[in-house]
Formats: structure tokens, sequence, C-alpha cells
């Protein structure tokens, strides 16, 4: 995970281009987030999403989640 995306694990079948709403809770945070991503590539079940903001709503809680990314796990080079 980082924050641009993250590697998801699944059984689901998904196809480069597939767009899903994806809700998870990431190491350190208190809640989970629903964050919409785009499937870029996959290796078996295996499959590398990157995060989407296509409205106001969207950027403003990517925004949020990438700063409080930033501060709480300290693994992004910014």
């Amino acid at each position: 995970m980082n924050d641009g995306g993250l590697e998801v694990c699944t059984d689901t079948e998904l196809t480069i281009g597939d767009k899903a709403d994806l809700e998870f809770k990431p190491p350190h945070f208190d809640r989970a987030l629903t964050l919409r991503g785009v499937v870029r590539n996959h290796k078996g079940n295996f499959y590398g999403v990157e995060f989407l903001a296509t409205s106001a709503t969207e950027r403003d809680q990517l925004a949020c989640f990438r700063e409080i990314f930033r501060t709480k796990v300290g693994c992004i080079d910014a």
C-alpha cells in the first residue's frame, strides 16, 4: 500500500481497467476508508489498484487519506 494505490488479493476475477470501490482499514488507522480505484495490473490472484478521484468529494477523501498516511505511517516519499 502507498498513497497512490494498493495490492489486492482476491478469488474474484478482475480485468485491467475494472473500477471498484475499495473499503479497507489501513495500518494505524482508527476507521475504515472507502476509496475508488481502477485495476492497473495483475498476476494470479493479486491485483494492483490505483486510487481514483473523479469528484470533489473523492479528491478530498483521497487528499485526507494521503495526509494521514504520510503522518501516521511515514513511508511516503513526498
